[in-house]
């Protein structure tokens, strides 16, 4: 497991009481120290024991690992938080129909819980990460979705890979449909100019086959409606889109506004300039990637919420860990790759959940060293 050294670092009594009150501008008592080291080793002996076990009981280790941890960072970031007094829920609750093939197995968020508590720890520190023009690195909070906003919203299993950064790929080849999270480059040009750049890997053979395009990433990320098209190319059987801090007037792909030549399509700098914000973060939506400082993800909303990344990791870990509790028959005949009689095979998400685990067993660990002991 990587950032195993910083966790066991964190494991001492005197390391980790002096990093919650260097960083964190507070100093727990032995009690409060204890309490967290037994939730951070418990995590990360959890996240070892996962590394090497089969895949039929996989799940559920890693889960409770990822419950670990994140208890651990409940009592970091709120001192007002005790172990003894966290709610003895997860603040989620199963709603998978009996016959449910994986992709449809389901989650309620209901009342308050781990969940509750560690959505709202790693909600409020998500940032977005950027290159201001002279190669300045600078980040903006840019917070998700509180728990409050979350309750009763039920998701399902297929919903929560299409919005996990790393998945994307994958799951675009397994549901031939697109996912719901995208990289993207946000370029600052000049004082008060930028371009959010995203790839689709359509090529379009007409001005209304390229509206389509457009119109399909404002539908899954719609804060682009507010960020006019600026330039468009065609490169390596894809399409480079480039979206300016722009206000659109009408439609921005209409001939007026933008102007076809042989190999690309562009918009007048001038309209550019006439519309433009200047404080871009205002015009978007809370992005994937920020906790880690990891490369930018577009994030499509649930129900008009853009929920932190690794709360939606939470979400499915919990969800499959149900699985192999409670419907083990389930989870065996989907591992068994076969077709029984009347049920058919249900494994093809098999391959984005082993992604999806190995991506939360590699990126858990950072984001609680970040979080607890920050650079």
């Amino acid at each position: 497991m990587s950032q195993s050294h910083n966790l066991l670092f964190l494991e001492s009594t005197n390391n980790l009481s002096s990093v919650i009150e260097r960083k964190h501008g507070w100093h727990p008592n032995l009690e409060q120290t204890q309490e967290i080291l037994a939730c951070l080793r418990q995590g990360r002996l959890f996240y070892e024991a996962s590394a090497s076990s089969p895949i039929e009981i996989r799940p559920l280790q890693q889960f409770y690992g990822m419950l670990g941890f994140a208890k651990a960072l409940i009592l970091v970031t709120d001192r007002k938080n005790r172990l003894g007094n966290l709610a003895g829920s997860h603040a989620l609750k199963d709603t998978s129909a009996p016959d449910s093939q994986l992709a449809e197995l389901s989650a309620k968020i209901t009342g308050r819980g781990t969940f509750h508590y560690f959505n709202d720890a790693v909600a409020a520190r998500n940032k977005l990460h950027f290159i201001e023009a002279g190669s300045n690195p600078r980040s903006t909070e840019m917070p998700c979705a509180r728990s409050d906003s979350l309750e009763k919203l039920t998701i399902n299993l297929r919903a929560l890979l299409s919005r996990i950064p790393g998945l994307e790929d994958l799951y675009e080849n397994t549901f031939q449909e697109r996912a719901n999270c995208a990289s993207f480059f946000l370029n600052s040009l000049n004082q008060g100019s930028w371009n959010l750049v995203v790839t689709d890997s359509d090529v379009p053979n007409s001005r209304d086959r390229l509206r389509a395009i457009v119109n399909g990433w404002r539908e899954r990320y719609p804060f682009l409606s507010q960020w006019r098209l600026a330039y468009v190319d065609f490169a390596w059987g894809k399409t480079s889109l480039q979206f300016a801090n722009s206000l659109p007037e009408g439609d921005d792909l209409d001939d007026r506004y933008f102007i076809a030549d042989l190999i690309n399509y562009s918009a007048p700098p001038d309209d550019l300039a006439r519309t433009r914000f200047d404080d871009f973060s205002a015009y978007m939506s809370p992005c994937s990637g920020g906790l880690n400082g990891a490369f930018p993800y577009l994030a499509s909303p649930i129900s008009g919420q853009v929920v932190a990344e690794y709360a939606l990791q939470y979400v499915a870990l919990f969800i499959l860990s149900s699985l192999v509790r409670y419907r083990p028959q389930t989870w065996m005949h989907s591992l068994s790759r076969t077709a029984m009689g009347e049920r058919r095979a249900d494994d093809a998400p098999l391959a984005l959940i082993e992604r999806l685990m190995d991506i939360n067993q590699t990126n858990m660990p950072i984001l609680v060293d970040s979080i607890i002991n920050p650079a």
